[in-house]
């Protein structure tokens, strides 16, 4: 667990936030434990953008019921931007905190999310079940997460092709992909025709940086940690270790990506 004590924007320098030699604008309210108000930290974030911001900001995190106690004042405090939440599952299981957790966020003007655990069925079926629970807003960044977990058989690629196409049918907008590393390589790369070369590429790999070869010339987010494996940071403050992401882009490019998105 990080050290209270230690300064804020010393904090934010270590979450690749901000660069060394970044001002804090006299117009922002400043403490020694970050902004002051909330507006202060309106304020400090807008200041981001005005050069001080380093390449890649690691600033989104993914919850579900599982994190148990979410304190999103110091959350936001502790830098993070967006929240990816857990939503649905297959297509006969809801996540009971996102729709409270959903509303705590957008009080405190964070971005927001929702991810659906996708498991082997049909795809067109969980799609559905998805946004019928998500019920997305505008701004909402709409996620499928394929995962490769014992006990949970894993999307096929036709079934996650199926997924993302009902999605993109239904609201106009692809959602984005998360997978892990491997998969990407093993089941995606070699079908260049695949409907999932649509959708932004959040891959997860907890070790060396390594950008999956196949359809995406760049990737948008790397989940580097899951709060127990990957490098540091893993902690954030009002929640603890927990699923952490980078984005490739400094803050005001996140906001931006989420916005294009609608």
């Amino acid at each position: 667990m990080p050290d209270r004590s230690e300064p804020y924007i010393t904090r934010l320098m270590q979450l690749g936030l901000i660069s060394e030699g970044f001002l804090i604008p006299d117009t922002v309210a400043f403490g020694k434990w970050g902004p002051t108000s909330q507006e202060a930290y309106d304020k400090f974030i807008d200041s981001l953008s005005a050069g001080g911001v380093t390449g890649v900001a690691n600033a989104v995190v993914m919850l579900s019921q599982f994190d148990k106690e979410v304190d999103f004042d110091e959350v936001r405090q502790d830098g993070i931007v967006g929240i990816v939440h857990r939503a649905a599952q297959g297509h006969s299981s809801i996540d009971e905190e996102y729709r409270s957790r959903k509303e705590e966020a957008h009080k405190r003007n964070l971005l927001w999310g929702a991810y659906h655990f996708g498991m082997r069925g049909d795809g067109v079926e969980q799609a559905r079940y998805f946004l019928k629970y998500v019920m997305p807003d505008p701004g909402d960044l709409l996620v499928l997460a394929h995962y490769e977990i014992d006990n949970y058989p894993e999307m096929t690629l036709k079934e996650a092709e199926d997924f993302v196409a009902t999605i993109h049918g239904e609201t106009g907008r692809w959602p984005v992909l998360y997978s892990k590393y491997d998969f990407i390589r093993r089941m995606i790369a070699p079908d260049p025709k695949s409907a999932l070369k649509n959708c932004p590429l959040w891959f997860s790999r907890y070790g060396e940086f390594a950008m999956p070869e196949g359809l995406w010339e760049d990737w948008t987010l790397w989940n580097y940690t899951d709060g127990t494996e990957g490098d540091e940071p893993r902690f954030v403050f009002g929640i603890g270790n927990c699923s952490r992401s980078k984005f490739n882009g400094n803050v005001e490019s996140l906001k931006g990506f989420w916005e294009s998105l609608k």
